[in-house]
């Protein structure tokens, strides 16, 4: 039976299980955005939010063009369905907005040229979030 050893925390961020978590998280952190970014239970959702602000920062760095960030934001905009689902959005904007910038950009980008299934909601999205920066 293998043991664990008691080690104290060290708060290196190169630490191997860390990475390899983050590894593992990157193959599949669509599934996760599909089925829980907008869950009932907070604690659930602010966790995938910090999981997922994380990962974008460690993967995506300053290129947001197709990474985690514009993943994030291009789905909230594509299936958010009221104003709660929209505030998932900018919980993850406002953590990630220092490091990626344009990601809110590319995202609005990448949704208007990929046709996506519901241009409708996608469209009232786009102006709720735009009457909300205005304010």
């Amino acid at each position: 039976m293998h043991q664990r050893q008691n080690r104290p925390y060290s708060g290196s961020s190169s630490s191997t299980e860390e990475l390899s978590l983050l590894r593992a998280f990157g193959h599949c952190y669509e599934y996760f955005i599909d089925s829980f970014i907008f869950s009932d239970d907070v604690f659930l959702r602010r966790s995938l939010v910090a999981l997922l602000t994380y990962l974008s920062a460690h993967r995506d760095g300053r290129r947001a063009a197709g990474g985690v960030g514009v993943a994030v934001v291009r789905y909230c905009l594509c299936h958010a369905e009221d104003e709660d689902d929209l505030g998932v959005m900018f919980e993850f904007l406002r953590d990630v907005e220092l490091s990626q910038p344009e990601v809110a950009n590319q995202a609005v980008e990448q949704c208007l040229s990929a046709k996506e299934e519901d241009e409708k909601n996608l469209l009232r999205n786009i102006g709720k979030v735009s009457w909300k920066v205005w304010l």
